[in-house]
């Protein structure tokens, strides 16, 4: 009973909860039945109750037996699988474990691994591969299953950091892991293409102890993976890691023997594997080769018995016996016989090895027999120093890195007066040798040889040093050195020898001496001494003079004088007359310096010449003041300026020709005179104090004079008067210069008085043209007063009066008006500006100061402009003379011409005036003090100046503008203050052969009909106009302003017929008004009204569309004449 309530279960209940269930329907039965009893009081019916019960009964437990049955036979059937899929494993995992075990490479295990693991699993899916040991990185991986069908997904080695999801966390962390979609994960499996979605997933890591050594994972089993299949993955992994450490294993074997292979066969020296049981040989290398003679295939499989390769049997067996008990011999001396019968001494090194599980030799053969014939040969020239070193006539001494002496030679001992062994005790900076150079000045221990040829590394020779010797007097020695170095770059000793020069410096000590006292007497005269050889060669050159002479490195001396002055033909004539026996004595140029040469030639005692000397004077300068002399004299004689030279009590003592052509005076006549015969009465007492005061000071007096000369004429000099001084200092003599500026003077007073007289028609042109404004309305409204009155009124005599008086006016104006015209048409012409600008240019380069650089840039071209050339010249010179007196302390004046051609879209910088078209364009520009705002605004007022009273008229640029304007151009001025101003004029480009004309006739007033627009700044005027109009019968709107003139005409330009405007106005000009109309109605006729009388450039006046011009004031006839006109057509 205990059992079956373990074990049995009915439908999920357990066998005793059955019986239970069965009692209790027994139970209920029965009292079912005393119920019916009850009821029906009849036998029958209990029984049948019974019955009842009990076939319920029976029918329960056999409902309870067939269940029974079915548990057992199903757990059966379970035992069956579980037996058969255990066998179906073993038997994979023993086909497939030989499979890995025998595998040759990575790559047939991984496959086998993977193979094995979808029979055991039945997934579809499958990725392995193994961890490379030194690098860790997963090497290999290949892919397996339906998509992937045994290809390498990856050929280079994989990070395992690159790794993420289930079988990363494996590879990581190396615990295995299995999952499955429903756990709310994301699981994919790599491919070739990229990663490929999985509903299960298994991955198990390859483990050899605690370390990875590689990981399958599987994919998409045909069922959830279970404990049972991580169980048989753990295992397949097991086998997995032992083919891979096997492999890894093999790989490292063939690398040791590759590497090994290639040391045997490489290294220089001979390697020989024998045999240790028979000594036979098994390998050599190339080193066995080359020194032996033998070839590989010659001695491999024989012993060393049989190739007699041992001399001495014993060394053979002293050998193999100590590997037999040792187990290695390091440099074993031995003989032994190559291919060719010599006997060869070398030096074995081996060692014991095991080759296939067999004890073998692996020895290392160094021929020593170049060694020994080195240490021979060392030991012979080691002999071969030593005699030398010990019968050198030089002391020969040895020191170490530290300077100390290890070796010093006999003649050392000599040389110092010390024993050797007394020399070896000390170093070579000892202080005992109190070291000095020859002239006895101490060294300091960094200047000794030892140092100097240690810091030096190479070779030192002929170094002077004098030491104290062991008898205590001072040795002179010449000291030569040389520093030995080890490979390391370490010192290893200093190598000296001395030669004891003590007498050789005595006598060289005298000889200078003497030298010296001769060159001192030498070098006191002003001459050269020479001497030359029977050859010619310079044998001797010395003395004060040769200063003078270009002399060759190394000196004169050893030098072929024929070949030094080749050049000169009086010298080599010279030479060979000397060398012929015969003095000579010359004067010579040499190299520009000129020379008095004398030379006698030196006899021997048998009468034949050997050489010459002589004595050479450079005597250039004494030429040179007397080629001076002359040539001042004649240049004085033959200049334009008149020279007078005084004496200190200013009596004349010299005047050249140009005095007396300007005075008139014979130097003759004032020789011996002051220079106040030529006084005119101009000056005053104390201008000549001034003077004289100056020149007595010492300095120079600069300034003009008015003389009178011989014919009482009077003459502007411009004088400059410098004293001459002596050696003290004091005046001795007085030098003046003069120059007549006559002529200069009178030009300058009558340019001044052009430029007033320019300057005042300047402003009488102003006040003209306000004089025109004022009477214009006078004149108009006299002339509609007298239209207005019936003929016998009074009043119409009075208005007659008073507009002859306007008329009478209006003529003065005209007169003024011509008076202060600048541009005279009759004078202009089409001037090519480049050449004016040129000219000018040439003429200030004399006058404005060195200090002043000009620059220029002018273009050149074809382009013109019609004007006066002698006002564009004078244009130019008003702009730089203002330009570099802005600039008293020196700078740039910069001047450019260029051609400017502007379209519509024109600089936004540029004058308003300035319209579309060619221009030339003037600039000057200079680097002075700036020009500050307010002054800007008042620049080009007449009379107006900055410069200090009688500096300045103030005329200068206001002429500057007057031309230019009259021109038909503009002016535009910019400036910084502290860096410079530059003036820009415009000139229009074009030539002309005529002006524009004025209307001026006095014919019937005309009337007409039509609407035109009046413009004018004048408010009287253009009321006046407007009354006129009107009264002729014409529709009259008039304008203050040309602005608004522009935006009424804008807004109905089809209701006008005529402009008439002025042409002077605030914020736009009448023909910009007239070209602006134009645009907007193109063939609109226009009349200007200009107060000004100067010509007006046709092709402007076409393009604006004015078909004439009338001049203020305009009578009534005149504008009702040209109204008329201008609305025909004609």
């Amino acid at each position: 009973m205990a059992w079956l309530r373990k074990n049995v279960k009915v439908w999920g209940v357990p066998a005793a909860a059955f019986l239970l269930m069965v009692l209790v329907a027994v139970v209920l039965v029965l009292r079912l039945g005393e119920h019916m009893k009850e009821a029906f009081r009849e036998d029958i019916l209990l029984m049948a109750g019974i019955s009842l019960g009990l076939f319920f009964i029976m029918i329960a437990y056999f409902v309870w037996q067939s269940i029974w049955m079915r548990g057992e036979l199903k757990a059966r059937r379970n035992a069956e699988i579980a037996l058969s899929r255990k066998s179906r494993i073993d038997e994979i995992f023993a086909r497939y474990s030989r499979s890995l075990i025998l595998s040759e490479n990575m790559m047939e295990a991984t496959l086998y691994v993977l193979e094995a693991a979808h029979e055991l699993t039945g997934s579809r899916v499958g990725y392995a591969g193994y961890i490379d040991p030194l690098t860790g990185h997963l090497v290999c991986p290949v892919g397996s299953g339906q998509l992937n069908n045994h290809r390498v997904l990856h050929a280079e080695p994989l990070e395992l950091e690159n790794f993420s999801g289930v079988w990363g966390e494996v590879l990581r962390h190396g615990h295995p892991v299995y999952a499955s979609v429903d756990g709310g994960r994301n699981l994919s499996i790599p491919t070739r293409d990229g990663q490929m979605s999985v509903s299960y997933l298994l991955s198990v890591p390859a483990m050899a102890g605690d370390q990875l050594v590689g990981q399958i994972t599987l994919g998409d089993g045909s069922h959830p993976y279970t404990d049972t299949d991580l169980r048989v993955m753990e295992k397949l992994a097991d086998l997995f890691s032992l083919a891979i450490r096997k492999m890894l294993a093999m790989d490292a074997l063939k690398e040791s023997e590759s590497r090994f292979r290639v040391a045997f066969k490489t290294i220089p020296d001979a390697l020989v594997m024998t045999r240790f049981s028979d000594h036979m040989l098994v390998d050599v290398n190339d080193g066995f080769v080359k020194m032996s003679g033998f070839k590989a295939e010659e001695v491999r499989g024989r012993t060393t018995e049989d190739l007699r390769l041992w001399v001495d049997p014993e060394e053979r067996d002293s050998f193999f016996e100590r590997m037999r008990s040792e187990g290695m011999v390091e440099d074993f001396e031995a003989r032994f016989r190559i291919k060719d019968g010599r006997t060869i001494h070398a030096l074995m090194s081996a060692s014991r090895t095991l080759l296939h599980g067999c004890p073998h030799i692996l020895s290392v053969i160094r021929g020593v027999d170049h060694i020994r014939e080195a240490e021979n040969q060392l030991r012979k020239e080691r002999s071969f120093l030593s005699k030398v070193v010990e019968t050198s006539p030089s002391g020969i001494i040895a020191a170490n890195a530290d300077g100390r002496i290890v070796f010093a030679n006999q003649k050392v001992a000599e040389i110092l007066g010390m024993e050797v062994s007394s020399i070896m005790k000390r170093t070579l900076f000892d202080e005992v040798w109190e070291v000095t150079d020859h002239d006895l000045k101490p060294l300091s221990v960094e200047k000794t040889i030892f140092y100097l040829a240690r810091e030096s590394r190479k070779p030192l020779s002929n170094i002077c040093h004098a030491v104290k010797g062991g008898h205590g007097r001072r040795v002179y020695l010449s000291v030569n050195a040389a520093s030995l170095w080890l490979e390391d770059g370490s010192l290893d000793m200093v190598v000296v020898g001395l030669d004891n020069i003590s007498e050789q410096v005595k006598g060289e000590r005298s000889l200078l001496e003497t030298r010296g006292r001769l060159h001192s007497l030498l070098a006191s005269l002003p001459v050269i001494l020479w001497a030359i050889d029977g050859e010619g060669r310079i044998t001797f050159f010395e003395g004060k003079g040769t200063q003078s002479v270009v002399m060759p490195e190394g000196g004169l001396v050893g030098v072929q004088a024929r070949e030094r002055y080749a050049g000169v033909p009086l010298m080599l004539r010279s030479i060979e007359k000397v060398l012929g026996g015969e003095s000579v004595s010359i004067t010579v140029q040499i190299r520009g310096r000129y020379f008095e040469l004398s030379g006698v030639p030196l006899w021997d005692a048998s009468g034949n010449v050997t050489g010459a000397s002589g004595v050479a004077s450079d005597v250039t300068e004494r030429i040179r003041a007397e080629v001076d002399r002359i040539r001042l004299s004649a240049a004085i004689e033959q200049v334009a300026e008149s020279i007078v030279v005084t004496d200190r009590q200013a009596s004349i003592l010299y005047v050249n020709p140009a005095f007396e052509r300007i005075t008139g005076w014979h130097k003759d006549e004032v020789l011996g005179k002051t220079p106040a015969i030529l006084s005119s009465g101009y000056h005053g007492k104390s201008f000549y104090e001034e003077m004289w005061q100056t020149l007595l000071s010492g300095k120079v007096w600069q300034g003009y004079i008015t003389n009178r000369k011989k014919d009482g004429s009077c003459y502007d000099e411009e004088v400059s008067i410098s004293p001459i001084l002596d050696n003290t200092g004091s005046v001795i003599n007085f030098v003046a210069v003069k120059r007549d500026v006559s002529l200069e003077r009178s030009l300058e007073r009558q340019l001044r008085q052009a430029q007033k007289m320019e300057a005042i028609g300047t402003l009488a042109g102003g006040i003209a043209h306000d004089f025109n404004n004022i009477l214009f309305p006078i004149i108009g409204f006299t002339e509609l007063a007298l239209e207005s009155l019936p003929q016998n009124r009074i009043e119409k005599k009075y208005l007659r009066s008073i507009l002859t008086a306007a008329h009478r006016a209006r003529e003065l104006v005209w007169q003024i008006l011509t008076f202060s015209r600048r541009n005279d048409e009759k004078e202009h012409s089409n001037v090519y500006v480049q050449s004016v600008v040129k000219e000018a240019l040439k003429l200030l380069r004399a006058s404005i100061p060195s200090t002043i650089e000009i620059r220029h840039d002018i273009e050149s071209g074809d382009a013109r402009v019609f004007a006066d050339p002698t006002q564009i010249h004078q244009v130019v010179m008003n702009l730089c003379t203002n330009a570099y007196h802005a600039m008293e302390a020196g700078g740039i004046l910069t001047v450019e011409l260029h051609t400017l051609n502007l379209t519509e879209d024109r600089p936004a910088d540029l004058h308003p005036g300035i319209r579309a078209g060619a221009w030339q364009l003037l600039s000057v520009q200079d680097t002075g003090s700036g020009i500050d705002s307010a002054t800007m605004e008042r620049i080009f007022d007449p009379y107006f100046t900055t410069k200090e009273q009688g500096k300045g008229t103030g005329l200068g640029l206001a002429t500057v503008h007057g031309i230019v304007t009259g021109c038909g151009g503009y002016i535009q001025v910019r400036s910084t203050p502290g860096k410079g101003t530059v003036f820009l004029v415009y000139l229009p480009v074009g030539t002309r052969d005529e002006g524009v004309r004025f209307t001026d006739d006095h014919e019937a007033v005309i009337g007409g009909k039509g609407h035109v627009l009046l413009v004018d700044d004048e408010t009287l005027i253009v009321e006046m106009l407007q009354d006129t109009l009107t009264g002729l019968g014409y529709e009259v709107t008039g304008c203050w302003s040309s602005i608004e003139a522009l935006d009424i005409f804008r807004r109905m330009p089809e209701n006008y017929d005529l402009l008439i405007t002025d042409q002077t106005m605030p914020g736009m000009t009448g023909t910009v008004l007239a070209a602006e109309i134009q645009k907007i109605r193109k063939g609109l006729p226009v009349i200007l009204c200009s107060g000004f009388s100067e010509a007006l450039d046709r092709e402007v006046l076409r393009k604006s569309g004015i078909v004439d011009c009338v001049m203020k004031p305009v009578i009534r006839k005149d504008i009702a004449k040209a109204v008329h006109m201008a609305l025909s057509g004609i």
